[in-house]
């Protein structure tokens, strides 16, 4: 896929005879390419679906929906929330060297450079709805940054407070334990993996269903 020829997305979609050239010069002058089809959308031009439609059928880039896609929540580490925000992607699996990665916009050269250089994994690409990666992006992201700070917040007060029986329902450990595995309840997890460093502590939940 990434082998073939660079049409730019505004030369596709006059190709296929969704949009004029005046229509693309008119999106050209709100906003700058990569972000075209979110212009081309946002001005009624082209809907998401007849967007999504062209681009599986002329680059033969399947799309996936993320409703009750199992996103292997490890690669989290590996592309910034940062990145999936500014880029509207989430990363799905891993397969060897390859990384495969939801994006609103596939055509958006740039940022699969980038994501090819700063992971060193080749990038494959698929498309899902702009909806559908925001709702991934929060809820995958949004868990990762929330037990960030609970982890932090329950290791300072176990600092802090030094107590002796660890085994007490309101010691910062066992609030800390049941934090987890609620959290874990609440998201469908089916693992709750907890990795410790010298300095952190990184928990990973491998959610069965989005």
């Amino acid at each position: 896929m990434m082998n073939k020829p660079r049409k730019r997305m505004g030369d596709l979609l006059i190709e296929s005879g969704l949009i004029t050239n005046e229509q693309l010069q008119t999106a050209l002058k709100e906003k700058k390419p990569p972000k075209i089809g979110e212009t081309l959308m946002q001005l009624g031009y082209i809907s998401e679906q007849r967007l999504i439609e062209v681009l599986e059928f002329q680059l033969g880039i399947p799309y996936v929906s993320l409703f009750k896609y199992p996103i292997d929540t490890k690669l989290l580490n590996i592309v910034s929330k940062e990145t999936a925000e500014r880029n509207k992607l989430i990363p799905l699996k891993k397969e060897n060297d390859k990384l495969f990665v939801a994006m609103a916009d596939p055509m958006n050269f740039y940022a699969i450079d980038d994501l090819r250089l700063s992971t060193g994994f080749q990038i494959e690409v698929v498309i899902s709805t702009m909806e559908e990666i925001q709702k991934a992006i929060n809820k995958y992201y949004g868990l990762v940054d929330n037990m960030d700070d609970l982890i932090g917040a329950e290791l300072k007060s176990f600092k802090e407070k030094e107590e002796d029986n660890a085994t007490d329902e309101n010691s910062p450990v066992v609030k800390l334990v049941n934090q987890l595995i609620l959290v874990g309840v609440q998201q469908k997890a089916s693992d709750i993996h907890i990795d410790p460093h010298e300095t952190e502590v990184i928990v990973r939940y491998r959610l069965m269903e989005y």
